[in-house]
């Protein structure tokens, strides 16, 4: 922040008063630290990415990019998120090409971040999709009061097994919490008492084939 004030010299060096001072703040020209992906999760039809928020308090908002396939110097802005906002679901993805993201911070200046570090993931093909769905997926206490999940699902020859997505907290991406299961049900023992919890759950085929993700239970372990 500066501040000025003139005065104006006569031919014999005699000064005038001062005017009144302005102040003038100079403009913000360092631009924030760069995002840090943490996680891209392929989903049926879409490619979801969750980032890091960089230290500074005055993120305006973030802008992903994307490339598809070899072309990696080829990446072009596909959306914009809000500052409060990590994680960004791109559902304009190609069936079995492998996709690049990278993701920048733009501060209330204007200045934008170095692009974070390219990460990606594949797609999934048209001929990796079932349309067999999970179904009624219900959750209930287990004796040691914690949340047990039963679902059902189509009959599939091809079926290797069930996988269970939990979300943590709002905002955070879904991960897998469970190994694969030969049955259609699962109890979660590595909870915290306060916390919520929402889960998914998806059939695993076999080659490389899975379904589409049920609908989304909620569980809370009360104190």
């Amino acid at each position: 922040m500066l501040r000025y004030a003139i005065a104006a010299i006569d031919a014999s060096g005699n000064a005038s008063k001062r005017s009144s001072e302005i102040t003038v703040r100079s403009q913000d020209q360092t631009p924030p630290a760069a995002p840090i992906l943490t996680r891209i999760e392929v989903q049926r039809g879409s490619i979801d990415l969750t980032w890091s928020q960089p230290p500074e308090t005055d993120i305006t908002n973030y802008q992903v990019y994307r490339a598809i396939g070899k072309e990696q110097d080829s990446f072009k802005l596909i959306g914009t998120t809000a500052s409060q906002v990590t994680r960004f679901q791109d559902k304009q993805v190609e069936p079995g090409l492998f996709h690049h993201y990278r993701v920048s911070a733009v501060d209330s200046s204007g200045n934008e971040s170095r692009h974070s570090t390219a990460r990606g993931e594949r797609a999934l093909a048209s001929n990796q999709l079932d349309t067999t769905g999970i179904k009624e997926l219900t959750i209930t206490a287990s004796k040691q009061a914690l949340p047990q999940l039963r679902w059902q699902a189509e009959p599939a020859q091809s079926l290797r097994g069930y996988l269970v997505y939990r979300q943590d907290a709002p905002g955070k991406a879904f991960a897998q919490v469970s190994p694969l299961l030969k049955t259609n049900t699962f109890t979660d023992k590595r909870i915290s008492t306060g916390q919520t919890y929402r889960y998914k759950v998806r059939a695993l085929l076999h080659q490389g084939r899975v379904t589409a993700f049920s609908d989304i239970v909620s569980w809370r372990k009360r104190p």
